[in-house]
């Protein structure tokens, strides 16, 4: 569902209709949940805990969208954003990024293939570990959850011209810490 649409969902929400937000939910869930998911490290019960509070709050907070300049996925996603770094705060710990990456191997692959995979998985997420909670949040945004400069601009608050030079000098970063650990 691109933009248009889900601001079509966020103007029938703000005219009552229920089962605008219904739809929005389902659209939205998975790909929110596994954006709070990476940012959590890995705690699913917060995750899904953050992503039901997301959801709320965009319920509760329709009628402030401004859907002629909005951006409706910059929006949630920058709302749980701050219910993660808000809930981090109270609860007094650090963000640990720590998405795994490991593919679930099929059935018919050779142990090698399995082996050097869960080596390369590995190798990835000591190399992000390496990187600031930032930069992991910025390849997140990017490669886990497929969003442009422009629309991670919007989530974390900068121009996406900064957006798209830290993503760069991030993959750089994690570029030279892969080829330092193998």
């Amino acid at each position: 569902m691109n933009n248009s649409d889900l601001i079509a969902l966020c103007i029938r929400m703000q005219n009552g209709d229920q089962s605008a937000f219904e739809t929005l939910y389902t659209t939205c869930y998975v790909p929110l949940f596994r954006f709070v998911y990476g940012i959590t490290g890995g705690n699913r019960d917060e995750a899904e805990d953050i992503t039901q509070q997301a959801f709320l709050r965009v319920g509760k907070a329709i009628s402030t969208f401004k859907t002629h300049e909005g951006n409706f996925v910059g929006w949630l996603y920058s709302i749980a954003r701050h219910l993660v770094y808000d809930q981090a705060r109270r609860n007094k710990r650090l963000i640990v990024f720590n998405e795994s990456h490991e593919e679930v191997p099929a059935e018919t692959d050779a142990p090698e293939a399995v082996v050097l995979q869960k080596e390369q998985a590995t190798l990835l997420n000591s190399a992000l570990s390496a990187l600031s909670l930032h930069e992991q949040e910025l390849l997140l945004l990017r490669y886990w959850n497929d969003f442009d400069a422009k629309q991670i601009s919007l989530i974390v608050g900068k121009t996406h011209v900064a957006v798209r030079k830290e993503l760069s000098r991030a993959l750089q970063k994690l570029r030279r810490k892969i080829n330092e650990q193998s």
